[in-house]
């Protein structure tokens, strides 16, 4: 009955009631559906994180990059600048594995792939050998020595045993090659040879440097170490001598090596992490543990093992110089078979090995791998790149962990402001409402303890009803927020597999490199952070009214004693007067009210500039970069690693140049060039002239070019060209000269050509800048080459960091100009077939329309990396750093204008209500105004002056700091007139509804 009695008892106020019943339902569903949200996220970012794998590769940008074999002494240099204990200490890497890997032996394994650059050697037994035969007319044989001497010969023979071969079989006929061994067989006869399978395409066959009966062609050359001559006549009998035995051993084990690549974790190793290879049977390794790995397929295969066997490797050593150079160390370890791989294209008798960092000389521009964590790997890679030397690029490849993440952290913060939000206006409206059911019923409190009613039944009295009300709330939103969430969840499910789909803005970004998983999570949200949620807001409850309880018992009546009256000096009277007048006494007579109305309006005022100003600010920041960011690009193969080497053709150079956003291009492309007293002397005959194209292909290189950054050399370092007075980059577009590949016997061009050398190259030579030197050239164009004697004019000098001496010359000693800009007639598009382009970098004429100009560039058809398409040219924006500053300032404007609008909202309310309850107290003040009879329009208008001089003072005192925090823009000026106009909005209301008051009653009423 008391309960009963105490829940009657506040429901009789219905308006109230319910106003708050619905307050608190939409608050409290709020709370849930967002603590619901947080939940749901953090458990998809838990599971991506345990999905996905992030790693970092730490590569020097070398001239021969990304080549796996190259000893290149710059690559070595940086890696030991790059010390373990600075990677391990940036935040977010937790292994790091340099680039060294090692070889080893298993018995019983022969290597059928792979790379083996000794694969073609041999130790054969041949027996009845022809006589010389001429490689012009293979069917004319050669009878003197004079003969041999002026054309090039070969032999036919049968491969009689083969001591070591790759190639050729036992008891077929071969042809032979002499070579500079200097072997002269006597037909009919049988020698032991030692050398190598030469294979051969049919054009060069049938240009006459191979004979061209379709026989293996083996050619004799000296041992890898030793002087004996490599033939020696054999009888078949006898036994054959150590040399070619030991030749032949060699060969065995430089062919049948194992790869060994150790690592912290197979998973983090470049094939395993981008799904170029996967576990066929096993399982992987435990981080960590040593002596277990992963074996390749091919060499389960072989050696017949399976997960839980054990291999022993015998560790092979190659030279400083040449890695697969190799010999017995004498060392061996046993390894635990923890896994085998699937067959793919790559990883041919490899043996993955947990163990430490292999104590070999680090070959190629992998300097090595870091692991990271999934959600700090973004900054952990910038400090990388950070913390890296010069030339050496930090990639992160993260399976598209930050692109399945990111929709969820965004709805995560939102789900967090949102959350914190709403628990504030909980608090609030849980106070307020404690407040008014108990706290305003002080009169109720003391008529109930002066019948004697005990404290508890007074506290169950209040808090029956109060808990009621609450309590219904709550449940109902909780059973609403229950009901929703699976319908939320699926939705933001879907909104993220949208975001994350190809169709997405990041095509040709830097930022999803590598592999991409497509992975879907559907985790378990548990019911009990809801429940607690709202038993909290219950507890809440409780705690609030108890408070206000106690201050009710206490008693909120004014002590009895004297009271100070102000009193009017002169003459007080309104009558015929206007309400400006009374409205400036009143402001100076109202004491401590008429210092509260500006100080808040102060106050509100500088806020709402404030929260317009922060945003404004984040605004302005945002327009500033994308008018000012400028973002480049380059061609790269359809993987991404190569940016150099390419072959990209005229007419998709062209395209590009054409497409839509594209400011700029640069090309490259070279031919080697050599000075002719640096030319050392070569045989005259066909094994010379081939001798001789191997050396000019090791040659340094004449780059054409039409902008120095698209040297390879430049990709990752500032040229720091030093001119000569009148020159500067521009010369190598606005220089003609005829093209090379033009220049024939009757085209002859000794115009000097403008060249950028290297400060080596001029030392070495004697030059400087200003002198003219002639090197050759060879322009070559598949099987066809010429050498074209040049006139160069140094005009320019750089420092060469490594690799070889590039010079750089103008884009037209390559092709002609016309081709790149010129008519699409057909003679034009039939010369576009001669040329290609080894590099090219493009710039964006835009950061503001990036994601237009993205699907553009995709409309053209051009390919992304992973994503061929009609164009084969594979496009990457450099635009990592942009698309983060991008993001998180399109992230802090987007939540500033939500926060802002909804503070804004409360501010501008608050002074609606501040300025109803400084007009609303007055009643009292009104009535007697009216019983002096004093007109409605004359006291609406000196209550409505008397808060419009008040608050805009308060505004005007406000708005001074526009001066120091005004940051362009309408936002803080409308802000700041919004509040303002709500503030007199309110106090006009409040005075309409005064006015329709009985006057008796405003007298009756209590202030």
């Amino acid at each position: 009955m008391f309960i009963r009695n105490g829940i009657k008892s506040n429901l009789r106020a219905k308006g109230r009631t319910a106003l708050f019943s619905l307050l608190i339902f939409f608050l409290t569903a709020t709370v849930i559906l967002s603590l619901s949200v947080l939940l749901y996220c953090n458990n998809v970012l838990d599971a991506c994180g345990r999905a996905y794998r992030s790693i970092a590769l730490v590569e020097y940008m070398g001239s021969e990059y990304p080549g796996e074999d190259v000893p290149d002494a710059a690559a070595r240099a940086a890696a030991e600048e790059l010390t373990d204990e600075a990677v391990l200490s940036v935040p977010g890497v937790t292994a790091w594995t340099r680039g060294n890997t090692a070889f080893a032996s298993v018995e019983g394994y022969e290597r059928r792939a792979g790379t083996m650059p000794y694969g073609g050697r041999g130790v054969i037994v041949v027996s009845r050998v022809s006589a010389p035969l001429s490689l012009a007319d293979p069917y004319a044989s050669i009878s003197d020595q004079e003969d041999m001497e002026e054309q090039p010969v070969y032999y036919t023979a049968t491969m009689k045993t083969a001591l070591y071969a790759r190639s050729g079989k036992e008891g077929t006929y071969i042809d032979l090659l002499a070579g500079t061994s200097g072997f002269i067989p006597e037909k009919g006869k049988s020698y032991i040879l030692n050398g190598s399978f030469i294979s051969t395409a049919s054009t060069a066959r049938q240009a006459g440097k191979y004979p061209t009966n379709g026989y293996v062609i083996f050619r004799v050359e000296s041992f890898l170490d030793s002087d004996d001559l490599p033939y020696l006549e054999y009888d078949g009998e006898s036994e054959i001598p150590e040399v070619f035995l030991r030749a032949a051993d060699q060969y065995r084990i430089m062919n049948n090596f194992v790869h060994v690549v150790p690592c912290r974790d197979v998973n983090d190793v470049y094939v395993f992490q981008q799904n170029e290879l996967h576990l066929a049977e096993g399982s992987m390794p435990d981080p960590g543990v040593p002596f277990s790995c992963v074996i390749s397929n091919d060499l389960a295969q072989r050696l017949e093992l399976t997960p839980g066997d054990v291999i022993s490797l015998d560790e092979l050593r190659g030279t400083k110089e040449d890695r697969y150079y190799l010999k017995p160390a004498g060392s061996a370890q046993t390894f635990t078979v923890s896994g085998i791989a699937a067959a793919g294209s790559t990883g041919f008798g490899t043996v993955w090995v947990i163990s430490e960092d292999a104590d070999t000389p680090l070959f190629g521009y992998l300097l090595g791998t870091v692991s990271l964590r999934n959600d700090m790997a973004e900054t952990a890679t910038e400090a990388l790149q950070a913390l890296v030397p010069e030339q050496v690029r930090v990639t992160l490849l993260d399976q598209g962990y930050s692109d399945a993440v990111k929709p969820f952290h965004s709805v995560r913060k939102t789900a967090v402001d949102i959350l914190l939000v709403c628990s504030a206006g909980v608090a609030a409206v849980l106070l307020l409402f404690a407040f008014l059911f108990v706290g305003r019923q002080s009169s109720t409190v003391r008529i109930m303890v002066s019948l004697g009613t005990p404290g508890g039944k007074i506290a169950l009295w209040f808090l029956s009803g109060a808990l009621f009300i609450c309590g219904a709330a709550v449940v109902s939103a909780v059973i609403l927020g229950t009901a929703l969430r699976p319908a939320l969840f699926r939705a933001i499910a879907d909104a993220a597999a949208a975001a994350r789909t190809g169709n997405g803005p990041l095509w040709f970004s830097e930022t999803v490199l590598g592999i991409v998983k497509q992975d879907t999570f559907d985790p378990q949200v548990p019911l009990w952070p809801n429940l607690l949620a709202a038993l909290g807001i219950m507890l809440l409850t409780v705690i609030f009214c108890l408070l206000f309880l106690r201050l009710a018992r206490q008693g909120w009546t004014r002590k009895r004693g004297k009271s100070r009256v102000r009193v009017p000096r002169g003459r007080t009277s309104v009558r015929h007067r206007n309400g400006l007048r009374f409205a400036l006494l009143s402001i100076r007579r109202g004491g401590l009210r008429s210092l509260v109305v500006p100080l808040v309006s102060l106050v509100l005022t500088i806020t709402v500039l404030v929260l317009g100003g922060v945003y404004q600010g984040w605004q302005n920041e945002l327009d500033y970069a994308l008018d000012n960011t400028h973002i480049d690009g380059m061609v790269v193969s359809l993987d991404g690693r190569y940016y150099s080497g390419l072959a990209l053709s005229v007419s998709d150079v062209r395209t590009l140049m054409a497409a839509k956003g594209v400011d700029s291009v640069s090309l490259s492309c070279g031919y080697h060039y050599w000075l002719p007293e640096d030319a050392p002397d070569f045989a005259q005959n066909a094994f010379g002239r081939e001798h001789r194209m191997e050396w000019i292909s090791a040659q340094p290189e004449l780059v054409s070019l039409n902008a120095l950054e698209a040297a390879r050399e430049f990709y990752y370092r500032d040229p720091a060209v030093t001119w000569l007075e009148g020159w500067n980059e521009s010369m190598l577009t606005e220089t003609e000269v005829t093209p090379l590949l033009y220049r024939y016997d009757e085209v002859v061009d000794e115009r000097p050509i403008p060249v950028v050398c290297s400060t080596s190259f001029l030392d070495e030579h004697g030059l400087t800048l200003g002198s003219t030197f002639s090197p050759m050239v060879q322009v070559a164009i598949d099987y066809f080459s010429m050498e074209v004697p040049v006139v160069l004019h140094v005009v320019g000098s750089y420092v060469q960091h490594e690799g070889k001496a590039s010079i750089f010359a103008p884009l037209s000693c390559y092709i002609p100009l016309s081709l790149l800009t010129g008519s699409n007639d057909p003679s034009v598009r039939g010369n576009q077939t001669l040329f290609t382009f080894r590099t090219c970098r493009f710039r964006l004429a835009s950061a503001r329309e990036l994601e237009t100009i993205r699907k553009h560039l995709r409309s053209t058809s051009f390919s992304a990396v992973n994503r061929p398409a009609a164009i084969r040219m594979a496009l990457l924006l450099r635009d990592a750093a942009f698309l983060k500053f991008r993001e998180g300032m399109e992230h802090n404007i987007t939540m500033g204008r939500i926060m802002s609008a909804i503070l804004s909202l409360m501010i501008i309310l608050l002074g609606f209500i501040i300025s109803w309850l400084m007009t609303f107290s007055r009643q009292r003040e009104f009535a007697l105004m009216r019983g002096f009879g004093t007109k409605k329009r004359q006291v609406f208008a000196s209550f409505f002056l008397e808060q419009a001089i008040l608050c805009l003072v308060g505004c005007l005192v406000g708005c001074a700091a526009l001066f120091w925090l005004y940051a362009g823009g309408i936002t803080q000026p409308l802000a700041a007139a919004a509040y303002l106009i709500c503030y007199l909005l309110g106090t006009a209301v409040s005075i309409l509804i005064i006015r329709k008051t009985n006057l008796m009653e405003l007298l009756a009423v209590r202030d």
